[in-house]
């Protein structure tokens, strides 16, 4: 009778157990929920999954509102709003669990908003000087545009980070989706550059700043270079058309860099370090998923999620997809080029 007293309660606190496990959704499943609730239109469910400081400075009801298309709305709004939802996907890779904080690595795609603005350009700026209803006109513009026109996919990576609130909630300070160029800015900035034709200082000012890039000499790999928080040296750099089941629409640049954790503690490298740049003038973001991939074909010693403690060093790979026509390609950081390191001369 004792023996059956003390099992009951045992197996009702192993169920209740299961039963809270089986209940907590992970940062990756808050992620896809995310995704999810955004392509059904369900904005009022996306905003519960946010976390109280993303929530600080607007209401459930301005979020909604903010999301999703409003009746007021008009048309050009109205049909991005839509390309977006119809378009948008949120795909976590992988996470790193630190107590209460969470970074998810995250493939995100959605609909590339510069087509239609280097479409659209030269018109939306013959418009801004010529016609008497411009913002009618150019609404017009941009409707015809998405009418006829089905815009393009762009995928880019973020570090999402989520924090945990009685349950994982996204942090929309860490990240930012997209950017559509304002064309009013545009138009100033054009204003501005056309005096210039008459004098000579802004013709100057570009010509030092091109000939600074063209006279620093790459240093060649097996060097060292610090950046904040890290030391770092190129090992290896070699051109590759597939990695793993990855096939390179133009070719992938592999480095293999030796890097060191110069802070006082541990931390991770993430995937917005580095940046590699060709001869002309072309910035390639690195790829996650492929480095992933190379990292667990080759089993390298680490990958660029994983922390590395303070003062530790060990090798990570790091891939480029770069244009067939480029050359002279070089390992920069971001928002740092005075420091280029050699990668490949010339792709064939």
């Amino acid at each position: 009778m004792k023996l059956k007293i003390l099992i009951i309660p045992i197996i009702m606190i192993l169920v209740f157990t299961f039963m809270i496990s089986c209940s907590k959704s992970s940062p990756e499943d808050i992620i896809s929920q995310y995704s999810g609730y955004f392509k059904n239109e369900q904005f009022d469910k996306m905003y519960d999954l946010l976390s109280e400081k993303s929530k600080e400075n607007q209401t459930k009801e301005e979020f909604v509102k903010n999301a999703g298309s409003d009746p007021s709305d008009d048309e050009s709004t109205k049909l991005i709003i839509k390309q977006v939802i119809d378009s948008f996907e949120f795909e976590p890779i992988e996470s790193t669990v630190d107590g209460n904080e969470a970074y998810v690595e995250t493939r995100i795609t959605m609909p590339d908003f510069t087509q239609l603005f280097s479409d659209l350009l030269s018109e939306l700026f013959a418009l801004a000087f010529s016609s008497d209803n411009l913002e009618e006109e150019a609404n017009d513009l941009i409707v015809d545009y998405l009418n006829e026109n089905e815009l393009e996919t762009v995928t880019v990576y973020r570090n999402i980070r989520l924090v945990y609130e009685d349950g994982w909630k996204i942090d929309t300070s860490s990240f930012e989706l997209f950017e559509v160029p304002e064309m009013e800015d545009e138009s100033k900035e054009s204003q501005e550059q056309e005096p210039a034709k008459e004098g000579l200082l802004s013709e100057e000012e570009i010509e030092t700043e091109e000939a600074t890039k063209i006279n620093i000499e790459p240093l060649p790999q097996g060097e060292f270079v610090s950046a904040p928080g890290w030391d770092y040296r190129v090992t290896e750099a070699k051109a590759r058309k597939t990695i793993g089941e990855y096939t390179a629409r133009g070719m992938y640049i592999v480095a293999l860099v030796e890097i060191k954790n110069t802070s006082d503690s541990a931390k991770q490298l993430g995937s917005d370090l580095f940046k590699a740049e060709d001869a002309q003038g072309r910035i390639y973001d690195m790829d996650s998923s492929v480095s992933l991939e190379y990292y667990q074909e080759y089993d390298l010693g680490l990958w660029h999620l994983d922390d590395l403690g303070p003062s530790l060093s060990d090798v990570v790979a790091v891939v480029f997809e770069v244009a067939n026509d480029a050359t002279n390609i070089v390992l920069t950081t971001s928002g740092d080029s005075s420091n280029p390191i050699s990668l490949v001369d010339k792709i064939k």
